[in-house]
């Protein structure tokens, strides 16, 4: 049998694992009522790496996540959690952080990237490196 995981099913497995760390996690970025410190994720994405018979057996998923806080220490802070609950998924950090500060809501943020690969023969998360 060969599984098959969505980027809805994917963005929701990695969005649980983030929110055992008791924060609020949006789906869009957050106005000056938000409550801060959370967590935005957005940008999934996937490809397929292998497929046999038109159903990917390998297949890559790579998804960003955004830490808002009111400190680029407190950013950093808690994007370090992020990482290490991620690596439960196997998930990797990727690229560099992208960080800045957003002048309506007067708070920093801390960007990054993550992926894994999804083995559809085992029905699990490999690690991409």
């Amino acid at each position: 049998m060969i599984y098959e995981l969505s980027d809805e099913e994917f963005t929701r497995y990695a969005i649980r694992k983030v929110e055992e760390l008791d924060l609020n996690v949006l789906l869009d970025n957050p106005d000056t009522t938000a409550q801060y410190p959370c967590i935005v994720c957005n940008n999934t994405y996937s490809s397929d790496s292998i497929c046999e018979d038109k159903i990917p057996v390998r297949k890559r998923f790579q998804i960003n996540f955004e830490v808002w806080a009111t400190s680029k220490y407190e950013t950093m802070n808690l994007m370090n959690q992020i990482i290490v609950k991620l690596r439960d998924l196997n998930l990797t950090p990727v690229g560099n952080p992208i960080e800045s500060r957003d002048e309506n809501t007067n708070k920093y943020r801390r960007i990054r990237s993550f992926e894994v690969f999804f083995n559809g023969l085992t029905n699990s998360f490999d690690r991409t490196k």
